[in-house]
Parts: C-alpha cells; structure tokens; sequence
C-alpha cells in the first residue's frame, strides 16, 4: 500500500518555502500553488512527527485499540464457556 503522505512525493519534494509563506490554499490558481504546496509540506511534516513520537496516527491507534477490546471479549466469553461446560459436567457427575 502507497503512503499516502511521503516526503518523497512531487508536492513535497517541489515545495520551495522559502520564499513563500505557508498560508492556507485556498484555490489551485497560479499564484496560490506554491502555498499549496508548502501546506503540503508543512503537514507532511507535521504527521511525520507524530508518526515518530507515537509510532501510530489517531486512526491507526483507534483500530488498534478496538481490535484488542474484541480480543479480551473473546477471551472472556471463552472462559465462560469453559466455566460453564465444567459445571455441566460436574454436576452430571454429582
């Protein structure tokens, strides 16, 4: 799967800040390209450091979280299983 943010991409690499200002882009006019293209770089950055602080995005930490609260409910429903079949058994034995 591509990354979708790269510092290696054409808007990131052809970003040339240093004699524009990172304003909002407002349109793709020929004069708001160049702050399009610094806001570009300036979030790429902006997720690169985050990426590299936490090692995981907001979305990807979410998933993450969601996937390990499924797998302790299935673990926990498990064990009631069990628990529950124990009982069967013990008492048929009884």
């Amino acid at each position: 799967m591509a990354e979708p943010f790269s510092t290696t991409d054409v808007y990131y690499v052809n970003a040339d800040c240093n004699s524009y200002k990172s304003n909002d882009c407002f349109s793709q006019s020929s004069l708001d390209i160049p702050n399009c293209h610094c806001k570009y770089k300036e979030n790429v950055d902006k997720l690169k450091q985050v990426n590299s602080s936490s090692g995981l995005t907001k979305e990807q930490y979410g998933d993450l979280n969601e996937e390990r609260v499924l797998l302790v409910f299935n673990n926990v429903t498990l064990g009631i299983g069990i628990v529950g079949m124990m009982l069967m058994i013990y008492s048929n034995s009884v």
